[in-house]
């Protein structure tokens, strides 16, 4: 049985921006809400 699709979306998402989370141009708030908006756009 594989991951639940939510969890398989938050890797990819985690990927996409490894980049950003490693450079510091992202800070904690906004990357919690980059997360909300994907979350709340897949309602």
């Amino acid at each position: 049985m594989g991951a639940p699709q939510s969890i398989i979306k938050l890797v990819r998402a985690f990927r996409r921006n490894i980049d950003d989370y490693k450079s510091g141009s992202y800070n904690e708030t906004q990357v919690e809400l980059s997360r909300k908006a994907a979350e709340y756009s897949n309602l």
